[in-house]
């Protein structure tokens, strides 16, 4: 015969080098999958935190409507230092943004101990109020509340008396 008829051995199953590849594979995929979970979360705890600063703000600016008499007195209310010794409408309204302003931004540790970035966030939750040039008893209320990270989220609303 010219020809010679080879016989191949075929034996089923992977090569050592084949299963390391596989490996190496399936772990670089459950890692992108890791870190897209772990993005996720974080943008999750950053979106509620806005919408909790949202919602102070506005019950700040809601307070605000139901005292017109006194909005000229609210411009540049500083929402971290609580006001001391007065029972006016204007002070319970303070007292109560400081509350829900302090309780939105500290964080807590592991036993639930209150962690104090006092220095760090001090004047960084302002009320300010402007009156609309060419209108009568007409008002913008802005509010600028700096949440955990650093970034200020800052709402504004018009308030006529």
């Amino acid at each position: 015969m010219i020809f010679k008829i080879i016989k191949k051995n075929n034996q089923s199953g992977l090569s050592l080098l084949e299963s390391l590849v596989a490996v190496v594979v399936f772990i670089l995929g459950l890692a992108g999958i890791y870190m897209m979970s772990t993005l996720s979360n974080r943008a999750m705890i950053s979106s509620i935190e806005r919408d909790k600063l949202n919602m102070v703000s506005a019950m700040v600016i809601e307070s605000m409507t139901i005292d017109t008499a006194n909005i000229n007195e609210y411009d540049g209310t500083n929402c971290w230092e609580p006001p001391s010794g007065s029972s006016s409408l204007k002070d319970r309204n303070i007292i109560k943004w400081t509350e829900k302003y302090k309780k939105v931004i500290q964080s807590k540790d592991k036993d639930g101990n209150i962690i104090s970035n006092a220095k760090e966030l001090q004047e960084d939750c302002k009320v300010e109020v402007k009156e609309i040039p060419g209108e009568v008893n007409s008002y913008m209320v802005t509010t600028i509340m700096t949440r955990k990270d650093g970034n200020k989220i800052q709402i504004s609303k018009r308030i006529n008396k």
